[in-house]
């Protein structure tokens, strides 16, 4: 699990160089992770549960598009810098 916290810091600390990033770890329901998301007009919303981190995985929601993909947590980045506009 430590592990886990660790590649998740270093995700969003990456996630920093090119747009707001604000990340979680305490554990709670997905649900109450995307009203805390939308309350904070957040664009994506990466969840990593049980499944996704046997899988190496991350489930990555566009609020604003309501389009959910998963996608290897080694390939966030990339993606996030592809889809994010680097006006903000």
């Amino acid at each position: 699990e430590n592990t886990l916290l660790q590649e998740i810091t270093t995700l969003a600390l990456e996630v920093r160089r090119f747009a707001s990033c604000e990340f979680g770890y305490r554990i709670k329901k997905p649900g109450k992770h995307l009203e805390d998301a939308v309350k904070k007009g957040a664009v994506f919303l990466g969840l990593i549960g049980p499944d996704e981190v046997k899988a190496g995985t991350i489930s990555l929601k566009n609020l604003e598009r309501s389009e959910q993909l998963t996608l290897p947590r080694a390939n966030l980045i990339t993606y996030l810098r592809t889809h994010i506009s680097t006006d903000n």
